[in-house]
């Protein structure tokens, strides 16, 4: 079992080693085991979102610590579709696909994504959250339409 402790050191690790590059885990989960033609029209819940770092690598190491525990935690929850994330030394950027609202509702009340977000929030210089349906083909978008959803809804 990995402790918290190992995953801060990891992130600490690879910060050092890897700032200044842009990363991209490409669109992850059940979504891919589904027939897109058949089902493309159904609509799905998707949440989009992005957070600006403060310079310090403790807290940036936190922060990548906690995503990482949260994005495990995604598997686990009911009407999960999938995701996808990009991230640089000082920026994050999520989009998660849900079967609807109630399971998005579900997963952000819960106590790893809470307890996320309590340890976290200190990292934050900026953050912004949009949340949108549409229909499933809409789903699978690129990072310059999920940018273009953040600004034109200005959530935070």
């Amino acid at each position: 079992m990995v402790t918290f402790k190992t995953r801060l050191i990891y992130c600490i690790s690879m910060f050092i080693l890897l700032s200044g590059c842009a990363h991209e885990i490409a669109l992850t989960g059940p979504i891919n085991n589904l027939n897109l033609q058949a089902s493309h029209n159904s609509k799905v819940f998707i949440s989009i979102s992005y957070a600006s770092l403060k310079p310090n690598v403790l807290l940036r190491s936190r922060f990548f610590a906690y995503q990482d525990l949260v994005v495990k935690s995604l598997d686990q929850s009911i009407g999960f579709l999938g995701y996808k994330r990009r991230y640089t030394e000082s920026e994050s950027w999520t989009i998660t696909i849900w079967e609807n609202e109630q399971s998005f509702e579900s997963f952000i009340n819960s106590s790893t994504y809470q307890n996320a977000m309590i340890k976290t929030y200190l990292a934050m210089n900026d953050a912004r959250f949009s949340k949108i349906e549409a229909p499933l083909k809409e789903a699978i978008m690129s990072w310059d339409k999920a940018n273009e959803i953040l600004e034109s809804q200005n959530s935070v």
